[in-house]
């Protein structure tokens, strides 16, 4: 790993070094987005945009993906089955559920670039067909509305963002961003993909479990980062243990968001790392390279 001086870390006169890295392999034409690689991972895998990492001793991975270098992240949505009424009166929409090798065969069919699928979004584990708990939509199709939001406080969720954006002389750039509530009217204006998850302090406890969190770092402004990191913890830890990895790779704790985990937590790459608890589920984030 190459030592970099990053500069403005000044402090009493005394200069910090901080490791730095980034996702560029030799044929990268694209720029790249500097970043700064917590202590204890040792990189897997890199792929034009796309790395993956392991702390160091346990069966966690980091999957850091540069948007502004062209890499993607986008949804695999399983077959829709049409709506359904639930019990709270929400008209939903439904759809199958597959296992995380079909997600991954049906997505690599049509988009050659794929690395990666990671579970997503929260669901109903005792319905088949299945409705997405949490508002999501993708270039303004709601794929769904969020049925599931038991009058809970705007700040138990955070949405995040994935969108084009004009760079200047970067030129038109992949960014993401992250809101710390959830907002009907903003969620309905936004254009890119956008879902929402929970913030990773609802339902403090002791539990340990698998986890699937994601947080933005290397930020151009507070709503515009060039680089996503998936942490993927297949060990069961607690929510806490997961926020506080994440601050490591640079995340600020208001832009940290929880997804499903337990059982839901899976994760498959063209690296040959798998990992498939059997359950079936109904939508994972897709990364891909910019080759």
């Amino acid at each position: 790993m190459k030592k970099v001086l990053l500069s403005g870390f000044l402090l009493c006169g005394l200069s910090f070094n901080l490791y730095a890295d980034n996702c560029v392999t030799g044929n990268n034409s694209l720029p790249s987005t500097l970043f700064n690689k917590a202590n204890g991972y040792t990189l897997l895998n890199k792929n034009d945009g796309v790395c993956l990492y392991k702390k160091d001793g346990k069966n966690i991975y980091a999957q850091v993906i540069d948007l502004s270098s062209g890499a993607k992240v986008t949804f695999g949505i399983s077959d829709y089955q049409g709506k359904e009424i639930l019990g709270n009166g929400k008209n939903a929409k439904m759809y199958s559920k597959d296992t995380i090798s079909t997600h991954f065969i049906n997505s690599s069919s049509e988009n050659q670039k794929l690395t990666s699928v990671i579970n997503a979004q929260f669901f109903d584990t005792n319905r088949d067909p299945t409705f997405l708990s949490f508002p999501l939509k993708s270039n303004f199709s709601y794929i769904s509305e969020g049925p599931d939001m038991r009058d809970w406080p705007a700040d138990n969720f955070r949405m995040l963002r994935i969108h084009k954006k004009p760079m200047g002389w970067r030129g038109n750039k992949y960014l993401a961003g992250v809101y710390p509530y959830w907002n009907e009217n903003q969620f309905a204006s936004f254009s890119g993909d956008v879902i929402v998850g929970l913030n990773p302090n609802v339902r403090k406890g002791s539990t340990y479990t698998q986890r699937t969190f994601v947080a933005p770092i290397g930020s151009y402004s507070s709503e515009n980062f060039p680089v996503l990191v998936f942490l993927v913890s297949l060990d069961k830890v607690k929510q806490s243990y997961m926020s506080n990895e994440l601050t490591k790779w640079g995340a600020l704790n208001h832009n940290i968001i929880m997804f499903d985990g337990g059982g839901s937590t899976q994760i498959q790459n063209d690296y040959g790392l798998y990992h498939n608890t059997g359950r079936r589920i109904p939508v994972v984030f897709e990364i891909s390279n910019h080759n």
